[in-house]
């Protein structure tokens, strides 16, 4: 076996830093030392780190909402992770270019790249990632109206996310299948699976939990439940003023 240095340790060590430069909104900074761990990973022919880097770096980019940037990280994932046969993390980066290309409504090509990446997910047995592309599918086909689609879709997400005991993504689950029957006005059942969202949440979330009392508030109204929406108004006021 080729003699290994501390390289994997160093390229690591410049992922996180422009981790923590995108954080800081530092981005020329991140970008620079992204670049050097994929010059290193690919010199020292570690192109699953190089992929891994890129893909960090993308979802970086992503939660800022600098898309284009997340979609070229992403890209360049995707072409290392292809010429190397790393098919998990080719998987990886076709996800997360298939839920930003739902993002910004490229949909049907989204959804195309999320399938692909969610079909090696279900045969190779990886159930974490496989509920990130069910998301990105349930969010795609909603977007698109086509609710039968996305309501198997958090469905399946929904069984993945009890089976591997994840309460975050379980509580997420019942959130997307909210909004999706709040989609079609269906208020009572919306309204019990954003309550079965807030009870998973607790206090872990308090952003999310603030998105599900807003749509609750908004059902509550069209029931004509109009004291229960008022005090909880009152207590969404109260809690964006602290």
């Amino acid at each position: 076996a080729r003699a290994m240095g501390n390289e994997p340790q160093q390229i690591t060590a410049l992922i996180d830093l422009s981790y923590l430069e995108s954080g800081r909104g530092v981005v020329s900074e991140a970008e620079n030392y992204a670049q050097q761990a994929v010059s290193i990973a690919q010199q020292k022919q570690l192109e699953n780190l190089a992929a891994g880097a890129l893909l960090e770096l993308g979802n970086a980019f992503s939660a800022k909402g600098d898309y284009a940037k997340a979609e070229h990280y992403f890209n360049q994932a995707l072409q290392i992770a292809r010429a190397n046969k790393g098919r998990l993390r080719e998987a990886m980066a076709l996800t997360n270019l298939g839920g930003l290309f739902i993002r910004t409504l490229r949909i049907d090509q989204g959804l195309g790249m999320a399938e692909q990446g969610l079909t090696f997910f279900q045969q190779e047995n990886y159930p974490r990632l496989a509920v990130t592309g069910l998301s990105h599918i349930g969010r795609g086909y909603r977007r698109k109206g086509d609710y039968t689609a996305a309501l198997q879709a958090f469905n399946k997400k929904l069984e993945l996310a009890t089976q591997i005991k994840s309460q975050q993504a379980i509580a997420e689950s019942y959130m997307d299948l909210g909004s999706l029957a709040l989609d079609q006005e269906r208020f009572p059942e919306a309204l019990e699976k954003y309550d079965k969202a807030i009870q998973l949440y607790g206090t872990t979330n308090d952003y999310l939990v603030a998105f599900c009392n807003t749509n609750r508030a908004q059902i509550l109204l069209q029931l004509g439940r109009y004291d229960e929406a008022g005090h909880l108004l009152d207590d969404l006021l109260k809690s964006t003023a602290k």
